[in-house]
């Protein structure tokens, strides 16, 4: 005889072979005496719904068996018999797909469960292994599983996307290319600053000793050539910049090159324009369709530019320079060129055997024991309406995967014991080019481009430049930096505009011909609020320089900046916002309208936002924006009467 146990988590009655045994209540046990052989088990609640039902087989007497009564594996158990009448259901290896819960697992053949519903995602077996994705506290990852359910990969990796063929997985700044066949690694790439938002991807690998940059896919595929010095993010207008023997160019997200990004934005544009001659002074509008020169393949060897004398040319593994136009003689023969300059001071970088050699005006030149000239840059200072402009050249070297900085003189300005140096196009009044970003032992800082001052210490997880492109008078870039697993922003000068508390920050900017206006969406904790910061010159004041700041801490569920009528606010009028709260909607005006033109700045408006006249009434965001341009129109005119300002 055997003593078998039931114990259970809740009150239950238990059958055996259709007749009543008794009844388990929670804390407590049932001991039922049988004699071998396979009873029918049947549990019920105490309305006499059937909870679950199971064969039991006693195979020795004399034994202790214990039968526990849980309600979660009930309803598991639920799940799994249902599928047995599932004409769907397809196994794979043996293996077949069942959710429970909202997660995934997998059972056998024989309907057991093989693998426990853990996995957010799962996919069928193949070649005995399959893709799995899980949440983990700081989001949802990937890995591979066998079929026992063992972790195939050493780590769990962000998942970026598959196609019929590969997976792209992505672990801290490298992503993996990993082959469906086997589900081995087949490549993988650095990442290149990628902001998240663009389908096409911007890294860079190792081709020999050379760290060539170029465009992946979601999928992992190659689609843009690794033939770049540096490559961009694409923008919002579908072009990214590139850099190409030392000149910045422009790519279409086919692979089409442009001479520069103005160009390209414009190609195929038509345009009403007004023209007036000397002698007529009347004006007649002329429609004209922009056409921008695209680079041919050939082109993008000469880099497009008609003025150079010289071009590079390749022949199998070597690189010569031509005369351009003519096919005459190399000039050089290196394994790759870096740099040509023969508008300025008639400079050219290469290596030649190991060897990156600068030849600069008056038959100088100099070598470097190094790998690989990784990036020329600029720093620009531009005198009044872009006259008496001073250019600094420097160039970033590799040496055995570490980064130093020299300037062409031959002359070490940062020692080549760095794990990357990029440079920024941040902006400081007139100058362009000075800060560059530096990186060692996983943290990086500032440096100053110029003279190799770091200006931190390496405290910064990521410091991402904001997203001037340009030339502003007068305008200071900021930077957003991450530390310790949070966002803030500070400015040009490293001080805290906002504080590293926050989970993330979206950060725009707006350029007009008055000065620079930048926004930013703040998340923290589930919630979000905005940062406006606006800087212009007053046209009736001596151009003295008029800020204003608008800030709202982190306490909506949604904030929208908007635009009237579909354009972008100057900065002449009103920007104003549509936040969310309990699934309504309202609006904030950020400042007033016209304050650019008042002698005197009221401080009245520094970060007062019109809290009184906000009223939740929209039931959504379509409905608030068929309402926005009208209440633009009215706080715009309750404004501009309050600071009338009669010409």
């Amino acid at each position: 005889m055997a003593i078998v146990k039931f114990v259970s988590d809740k009150d239950c009655q238990v059958f055996i072979d259709m007749e009543f045994a008794g009844k388990v209540a929670p804390d407590s046990m049932l001991k039922v005496t049988l004699e071998t052989g396979g009873y029918l088990i049947q549990i019920k609640d105490d309305d006499g719904h059937l909870i679950k039902e199971y064969d039991l087989e006693i195979k020795v007497s004399d034994n202790q068996v214990l039968q526990k009564i849980n309600e979660s594996n009930c309803q598991i158990e639920d799940v799994i018999g249902e599928l047995r009448n599932d004409s769907s259901l397809r196994f794979y290896h043996q293996r077949a797909i069942f959710c429970y819960n909202g997660n995934y697992g997998y059972i056998n053949s024989q309907y057991k469960i093989a693998i426990d519903p853990v996995y957010s995602y799962v996919e069928n077996f193949t070649n005995l292994k399959a893709l799995v994705k899980k949440v983990f506290p700081d989001g949802e990852k990937a890995n591979i599983i066998d079929l026992n359910g063992n972790i195939c990969l050493d780590r769990w990796f962000d998942y970026i996307g598959s196609g019929e063929k590969t997976i792209l997985l992505k672990s801290e700044k490298v992503f993996y290319v990993l082959s469906k066949v086997d589900y081995s690694i087949v490549n993988q790439y650095i990442d290149a600053k990628y902001n998240g938002k663009g389908e096409l991807i911007p890294v860079h690998k190792n081709i020999g000793v050379d760290d060539m940059y170029g465009y992946i896919d979601k999928t992992g595929t190659e689609a843009i050539p690794f033939i770049y010095d540096y490559v961009w993010n694409f923008e919002d207008n579908g072009f990214a910049k590139v850099k190409r023997f030392g000149v910045i160019h422009a790519v279409a997200k086919d692979g089409t090159l442009f001479f520069n990004l103005e160009q390209a934005i414009n190609d195929g544009k038509v345009f009403n324009r007004k023209r007036s001659w000397l002698e007529d002074s009347s004006e007649s509008e002329v429609v004209e369709v922009y056409s921008a020169r695209k680079l041919s393949k050939e082109d993008s060897i000469k880099r497009g530019f008609d003025y150079l004398q010289y071009y590079p040319l390749k022949e199998g593994n070597r690189w010569g320079l031509s005369y351009y136009n003519e096919n005459v003689i190399s000039l050089y023969s290196c394994n790759r060129f870096y740099y040509i300059d023969e508008m300025n001071e008639n400079y050219l970088i290469y290596r030649k055997d190991g060897i990156c050699v600068i030849e600069a005006p008056e038959k100088k030149r100099y070598c470097f024991d190094a790998d690989e000239v990784v990036a020329n840059f600029q720093i620009e200072q531009e005198g009044y309406c872009g006259h008496d402009t001073i250019t600094i050249n420097n160039v970033i070297i590799r040496k055995n995967n570490k980064y130093g900085i020299v300037s062409l003189d031959g002359k070490i300005i940062l020692p080549i014991e760095y794990d990357m140096i990029t440079p920024t196009e941040a902006i400081q009044g007139n100058k362009t080019g000075v800060i560059g970003i530096v990186w060692k032992d996983g943290k990086c800082s500032f440096v100053w481009m110029s003279n190799g001052e770091i200006l931190e210490p390496f405290k910064y997880d990521d410091i991402i430049v904001n997203s001037a492109s340009g030339h502003t008078w007068l305008m200071n870039s900021t930077f957003l930096v991450k530390e310790q697993g949070k966002y803030g922003c500070v400015d040009f000068n490293r001080k805290h505009i906002l504080p590293s508390i926050y989970d993330s920050i979206d950060f725009h900017l707006e350029i007009d011909c008055h000065g620079y206006h930048y926004k930013m969406l703040l998340y923290k904790d589930g919630k979000v609020g905005t940062y406006e910061y606006c800087n212009y010159r007053s046209e009736l004041k001596n151009y003295v320089v008029i800020e204003t700041v608008f800030s709202i801490d982190p306490e909506y569920d949604e904030c929208v900046f908007l635009k009237h009528k579909d354009s972008v606010t100057s900065f002449t009028g009103m920007s104003y916002v549509a936040v969310k709260k309990d699934n309504k909607w309202g609006i904030i005006d950020n400042k007033p309208a016209g304050l650019n033109y008042y002698y005197d700045f009221d401080d009245h408006w520094r970060n007062n936002p019109n809290l009184k006249d906000l009223d939740f009434k929209y039931n959504s965001l379509e409905e608030l924006k068929d309402d926005a341009d009208n209440e633009f129109e009215r706080r715009h005119d309750k404004y501009i009467n309050r600071h009338r300002f009669d010409w």
